[in-house]
């Protein structure tokens, strides 16, 4: 008879531990995403998508040192971005600009914002309504994407990008 309940224990707590690492796994699944135009996608923010897909932009132009105006080469990025805005017409972003890690926090702040309201113009020379754009913000130095001290981390992290609301 004991041997009998203690197996049902077991077993009661096998199943509790059972059903509490499916809850787990559950809540780490990752969400649908949409990819459209060639627009390299990863899971960001919900724009009301059917089905709970979300949409995100995983590309960004990038600037010469010292310069707030986009290079020559990443007009196809913004054209790319603003016919994705334009496939989404609920789609609300916010413009990250961001800079290396050589001059001062107050510098590279104020030259992110610079890339960030550049990007933005380059949008809406694009096509994209001004309204759809809900803010420009500055990260400086402090997000790089690269943690490189070369000349190719540097380049990485002279950027902007749309990010989805």
């Amino acid at each position: 008879m004991r041997t009998l309940i203690m197996d049902s224990l077991a077993d009661a707590r096998f199943g509790f531990v059972l059903v509490l690492l499916m809850a787990l796994l559950a809540g780490c699944a990752e969400d649908q995403t949409v990819s459209t135009c060639g627009v390299p996608c990863q899971s960001k923010s919900n724009v009301g998508n059917p089905g709970g897909a979300k949409l995100a932009f995983d590309e960004a132009i990038h600037f010469d040192t010292d310069s707030s105006s986009p290079r020559a080469d990443d007009k196809p990025v913004v054209a790319r971005v603003a016919a994705l805005l334009a496939a989404h017409p609920d789609a609300r972003v916010v413009i990250e600009g961001h800079a290396d890690e050589r001059g001062t926090r107050e510098y590279n702040l104020a030259l992110g914002q610079r890339r960030a309201i550049a990007y933005r113009s380059a949008l809406i020379a694009a096509g994209v309504s001004a309204d759809r754009i809900i803010d420009t913000v500055s990260y400086g130095k402090e997000r790089p994407v690269a943690t490189g001290h070369d000349e190719a981390a540097w380049a990485q992290n002279r950027r902007a990008l749309a990010v989805v609301q």
